[in-house]
């Protein structure tokens, strides 16, 4: 983008970002920088470009709110949190996760800021509306600092897997517990100090890799460790590779790459 200019995603209107103003009213999202002159048939704004004026916002206090939850109630929860975003200066609440997830789950992350902590009753009612407010959760509380943490884990055939939590306050945490649950990973090892403030994660990680293929959220890592297993040419492992990961048998545009990495990590000969 050239010196003086903004950029901010155009269909993110109330239903996923709002807030309040300086004088507490409630905010219409971007759609409330746009000129008001819309095609009448298909509702697009005549301009999709406006003059702006961009300050630093002042929000300290912070909340950060994401859970896995039934596709059967996400819908329902985030129509309820929307009702609650302009209790916040700022608030989002967005959708995650591939579809379909093989549990049928739906990601819902809600974020929010403002100048002052929410009440306490504000947040058990966002804690209510994700599943965690039941009395199985680890929880940490400060109340003279905001401080506040909860975490929902599961246990699955795999171990332990984190699919809840907040984070108030303090949420740079951020950093190593969003990718433990988006990435659904393996949290065994973790206990007690998933409550741990702090964007440097207590226990040492092994990163997914970068993503290859879109659809179906494969990872370069994946990828190169289920090549050693790949043989013959480069067209009989790719169909190998393809077979066990499904990447690039959906839209296709990651093949280009999977063939790079076919070529760059070699088959390894089977023991004699």
């Amino acid at each position: 983008m050239a010196s003086g200019q903004a950029f901010m995603a155009m269909h993110w209107g109330q239903e996923y970002i709002s807030g309040q103003g300086q004088q507490g009213q409630a905010l219409a999202g971007v759609n409330g920088l746009t000129v008001p002159t819309f095609c009448p048939k298909s509702k697009q704004p005549e301009l999709k470009h406006a003059a702006v004026n961009i300050s630093a916002a002042k929000l300290p206090w912070r909340l950060l709110a994401v859970a896995w939850l039934p596709e059967s109630e996400a819908l329902a929860a985030r129509e309820s949190l929307k009702s609650l975003m302009s209790g916040f200066a700022f608030a989002s609440c967005v959708p995650f996760g591939r579809e379909p997830h093989e549990k049928g789950l739906v990601g819902v992350l809600f974020r929010a800021a403002s100048a002052e902590p929410a009440s306490r009753e504000l947040i058990r009612r966002i804690e209510a509306l994700l599943g965690l407010d039941g009395v199985d959760l680890m929880r940490y509380d400060d109340k003279a600092r905001g401080q506040h943490r909860a975490m929902r884990l599961e246990r699955t055939p795999d171990g332990l897997k984190l699919d809840g939590f907040m984070l108030t306050g303090d949420i740079s945490a951020e950093a190593w517990i969003r990718p433990l649950l988006q990435d659904e990973l393996p949290a065994d090892a973790y206990g007690r100090a998933l409550l741990s403030p702090g964007a440097k994660p207590p226990v040492a990680t092994a990163p997914k890799g970068k993503q290859v293929c879109t659809c179906f959220d494969v990872s370069e890592t994946a990828i190169v460790k289920t090549l050693v297993d790949c043989q013959g040419d480069t067209d009989a492992r790719l169909s190998q590779l393809q077979g066990a990961l499904k990447c690039g048998t959906n839209c296709g545009s990651c093949i280009p790459a999977l063939r790079k990495l076919v070529t760059l990590h070699p088959a390894v000969a089977p023991a004699s």
